[in-house]
């Protein structure tokens, strides 16, 4: 797949979303995969804020949003000729964060490293963000993915959160023709 003008960081976050709302491996309820789901509700869009927890159902939540600077780097890859510009690799950077609070740290922890285990598995059998429902249009050409500590501002113990950075490239052509 090749972009033909900059994508828009909200088209990642929500194929980021879809595909793992439609994963057996955290929702395996919703897919007929099993009788627990690994968390409770996917959020788009925001930053987790311990002290305005989402509406809805408690943690384990999945957020998945973006730095503002959120592409991290462009390389060139060619010339399409003499007076245009040819494709270029455009790396991005996206978060998902893993959000855990059981009774105890330990507990927390455990279910964080389960989630997170989970996560990386998706995306590693899904390198080029295939749309889950038709198994079609690709958004990346290559991906890597780096689990992190995410550091909350909590008195809470027992919160604890993860973050599992998904860095896509993609690549982008401006010619149409």
């Amino acid at each position: 797949m090749s972009f033909t003008s900059q994508p828009s960081v909200n088209l990642w976050i929500d194929r980021l979303a879809l595909i793992m709302e439609n994963s057996p491996l955290l929702f395996a309820k919703k897919n007929n995969a099993g009788n627990s789901n690994l968390i409770q509700q996917v959020i788009k869009y925001k930053f987790p804020i311990p002290e305005s927890p989402p509406e809805g159902l408690g943690p384990p939540h999945l957020y998945i949003t973006a730095p503002d600077d959120y592409i991290r780097r462009r390389e060139q890859k060619g010339r399409d000729n003499r007076d245009q510009q040819g494709a270029e690799g455009v790396f991005f950077e996206l978060y998902i964060i893993a959000l855990s609070q059981k009774n105890t740290a330990m507990e927390s922890q455990q279910q964080l490293y389960s989630i997170t285990n989970a996560i990386e598995n998706i995306i590693k059998t899904n390198k080029r963000l295939l749309d889950p429902t038709t198994n079609s249009d690709p958004y990346a050409f290559s991906i890597d993915v780096v689990d992190i500590p995410f550091v909350l501002d909590t008195d809470a113990s027992n919160m604890l959160a993860r973050n599992v950075v998904v860095r896509p490239e993609a690549n982008v052509n401006q010619r149409t023709s």
